[in-house]
């Protein structure tokens, strides 16, 4: 297993953590308020809902970083469906909000790509 299959999942694990990490410490007063309310039908407005999907996307990668170290344990390589996933996420981000942590996912998203590419097994003819 290279070195590039081990790491891009880890990199995608700790973008996860540095996500949930900020949101948390960046949104608390609107976490206490929702929590305060009740946590049920509390996002209301747009900041509400960013924090919301800010979290949501930590926990998405927190996913993803955990699906690729289990993929590169199990198979020894990454599958390209993960590459293309955080490629496509990157961009979806990326293109409407160009100052954005989206062009990380993107690299994360070749690294998993180039990664894929490298493992893939030979092919018998």
């Amino acid at each position: 297993m290279s070195g590039l299959t081990r790491w891009t999942p880890r990199l995608v694990l700790a973008l996860g953590v540095v996500h949930l990490v900020y949101g948390v410490v960046f949104s608390w007063s609107v976490l206490v308020e929702m929590a305060a309310e009740g946590v049920v039908a509390t996002v209301h407005g747009a900041e509400r809902g960013y924090v919301l999907w800010f979290l949501a996307a930590g926990i998405a990668m927190l996913t993803l970083g955990a699906f690729g170290t289990w993929a590169a344990r199990t198979a020894g390589r990454l599958p390209s469906a993960l590459g293309w996933g955080l490629v496509a996420i990157g961009l979806f981000v990326s293109i409407p909000e160009p100052i954005s942590g989206g062009w990380l996912v993107l690299a994360l998203g070749v690294l998993a790509l180039g990664a894929a590419r490298r493992s893939r097994p030979p092919v018998d003819h």
